[in-house]
């Protein structure tokens, strides 16, 4: 099983943006969602496209749907695209909507988290996160497996 799949939350919030309306053009994915799991897990782990994990189908048929939505606008620079970024990336910005996904214990703070100072730098990039919405925020953690649980900031934050 590939760990940080979307929940189906995650999926409902993402899935109006995705899901094609209209008459139809040629063929259309299977699964939307397998699809941008599939973008997310070369997003997160930074892996070739050639060496997409088979659990999302072949890798071609995921990256000519990413060329696909990108080139359609999809992940473009304007007011109504599909924003994928980084904490990291976020500072400085702000989102009428923003989803903070996968926020489990063991991905903010990392699981490797050794020192008082990194974990402090991960609460920190957590609210970083949670200050970016101006009207929505989404904070959603995968539970589907009973080892899975949501960070600790989620609570500290007063949210969970």
């Amino acid at each position: 099983m590939i760990r940080g799949l979307m929940s189906d939350e995650e999926w409902a919030c993402l899935e109006p943006f995705v899901v094609e309306r209209g008459p139809r053009s040629g063929r259309r994915p299977k699964d939307h969602r397998l699809v941008l799991d599939g973008i997310f897990w070369i997003a997160r782990t930074g892996v070739a496209w050639r060496d997409l994990h088979e659990h999302f189908g072949k890798w071609s048929s995921v990256y000519r749907q990413f060329r696909r939505w990108t080139l359609s606008g999809l992940f473009a620079n304007s007011e109504h695209a599909l924003k994928l970024i980084t904490l990291h990336n976020s500072k400085g910005r702000e989102f009428d909507g923003v989803a903070l996904i996968c926020m489990n214990n063991g991905s903010i703070p990392h699981f490797s988290t050794s020192t008082q100072e990194a974990y402090d730098e991960a609460r920190r990039l957590f609210y970083v996160g949670l200050t970016r919405a101006k009207r929505v925020l989404i904070v959603a953690s995968d539970q589907s497996h009973w080892k899975n649980t949501p960070t600790p900031f989620i609570s500290e934050a007063g949210l969970g």
